[in-house]
């Protein structure tokens, strides 16, 4: 990413653009894209659970994340802002995430799918399954991802009902 392909974006906010001037070298560094929380490892036995955080709604992005932030009332208090997420570290990966998702989706995309492909093949070598969250602070429609990797475990929290009704590759729950 470079200068010019920011300052031509119409996808980035003018704090993100800024932002993206200011960590260039941070920017294009290579980086992982799901983590985890403190949450989710109390299940570890069971799942290996990968979780990938970006900025919300329109922190990061000219066009919404989170559809529904505002009605639903989520958008002031996203979980983003909380914990490790919350620290300057967890701000600059997430912004990272979003900036290379709007800027080079295909790329983004490839990587995210290579990222799911090691997952997987470390949850066959130590025989607990890989489950995914691609919205881990963001509502998006990961379909694409998610239909790329029929094999794989993914769940969503999400207030976009049509998503999950069209979606048959997320983990259901139990009854």
């Amino acid at each position: 990413i470079n200068i010019n392909e920011i300052a031509a974006s119409g996808l980035l906010t003018d704090q993100a653009k800024q932002w993206a001037r200011a960590n260039m070298d941070y920017l294009n560094k290579p980086m992982r894209f799901f983590g985890s929380s403190t949450k989710v490892e109390k299940g570890s036995d069971k799942f290996n659970t990968y979780i990938m955080y970006l900025q919300p709604a329109d922190k990061v992005a000219a066009k919404t994340l989170c559809v529904f932030a505002d009605n639903a009332g989520c958008k002031k208090d996203c979980l983003i802002s909380s914990g490790q997420l919350g620290m300057t570290t967890g701000q600059n990966a997430a912004t990272k995430r979003t900036v290379l998702m709007l800027l080079r989706p295909e790329q983004f995309n490839k990587a995210l799918l290579s990222e799911i492909d090691k997952a997987e093949t470390r949850a066959i070598k130590e025989g607990i399954p890989a489950l995914f969250r691609l919205n881990g602070t963001s509502d998006i429609d990961f379909s694409a991802i998610i239909e790329a990797r029929p094999n794989s475990l993914f769940y969503d929290y999400t207030k976009v009902i049509s998503r999950l009704r069209k979606n048959t590759h997320y983990a259901k729950p139990s009854a």
